[in-house]
């Protein structure tokens, strides 16, 4: 999910002008569409089905959205390190596709980045 609703966010803040803003928004989609080629082409190695989809919007909403249209098996997110103090909008948003989905919800955590990004 490309976050649009962050980086509106970010706009009103006036933390970039429009172009900044669309120039970051393709750059995220060019970013998404190579990470899932990488996906589908090790899950396709390791002989698993799976379906990817790039889309546009606040990433809870996208993710419940998708799965309630492709009734998936399960959804698999990205882990992250939680610290106490902070709840930054990413922790957020996974808390809620954890707390809303009718499926199951894994999550798998990383020590390094995403060799695709």
């Amino acid at each position: 999910v490309v976050d649009t609703a962050t980086l509106d966010y970010l706009l009103q803040l006036h933390i970039f002008v429009q172009d900044e803003r669309e120039e970051l928004e393709q750059d995220l989609v060019h970013k998404g569409r190579r990470y899932l080629a990488g996906v589908e082409e090790e899950a396709k190695a390791a002989g698993i089905s799976v379906r990817t989809h790039l889309c546009s919007g606040r990433f809870h909403q996208m993710i419940l959205h998708l799965a309630n249209d492709y009734q998936p098996d399960v959804i698999i997110i990205g882990g992250w390190k939680h610290e106490i103090k902070q709840k930054d909008t990413t922790s957020v948003e996974r808390q809620l596709i954890m707390d809303l989905a009718e499926c199951p919800v894994i999550v798998v955590k990383s020590k390094t980045e995403p060799k695709h990004c």
